[in-house]
């Protein structure tokens, strides 16, 4: 009998743990709006396009106002 200590998440790949996002931490915790979120995904992406340095989510939230540092590093603590 297998060890379902083993076990993956279901239809996953054992071993791998399910994914969390950040954006949706973000919002559950209450401390960004969807749209908030979006719009910083979409500077991240146009950045990207741009060849510019890469930067996070959070970051650019934070950098936006829509994010304070204190409840950007409780965030990553929390994945």
């Amino acid at each position: 009998m297998p060890d379902e200590s083993q076990k993956g998440p279901p239809g996953g790949v054992p071993g791998e743990e399910e994914r969390i996002f950040f954006g949706d931490l973000v919002r559950a915790m209450g401390y960004a709006t969807a749209e908030q979120i979006l719009e910083c995904l979409n500077v991240q992406r146009r950045e990207d396009e741009r060849g510019l340095p890469h930067r996070r989510v959070g970051e650019i939230l934070v950098e936006r106002g829509y994010l304070r540092p204190a409840q950007l590093s409780e965030l990553l603590d929390m994945i």
